[in-house]
């Protein structure tokens, strides 16, 4: 979605290397029942976009995190088990708003 590429436009701007997007994001991911999913109660310039089976692959293999760029309460309604939830937008009176000092501030505290 627009929030991921721009995480992991901001993440490629800070000198992160082999990021994946997630294409359809946690939604597709949490519609294959062959992938786990946690429900509520209620130097690279580029980065790739993968399946989430692909995701899942690498992520169980060592070396990648799930960051989770929604906002808190997406992720508490469902999410990736053992994502790291780092929002990469904020709710504005007109909408998403773009947090990106925040964002690669916690990324960089986060993955040293």
């Amino acid at each position: 979605g627009v929030r991921s590429k721009a995480a992991a436009d901001w993440l490629c701007e800070m000198g992160y290397h082999d990021i994946l997007e997630v294409d359809g994001g946690f939604t597709l991911w949490a519609s294959n029942p062959k992938l786990p999913a946690r429900q509520g109660k209620e130097g690279a310039t580029t980065f790739t976009t993968v399946s989430p089976q692909e995701a899942h692959d690498r992520i169980q293999g060592g070396g990648y995190a799930y960051v989770d760029v929604r906002t808190r309460e997406e992720h508490d309604a469902g999410s990736v088990p053992g994502s790291v939830l780092i929002p990469a937008f904020d709710k504005g009176e007109g909408g998403m708003v773009p947090i990106p000092q925040q964002f690669t501030a916690e990324v960089q505290e986060r993955f040293p």
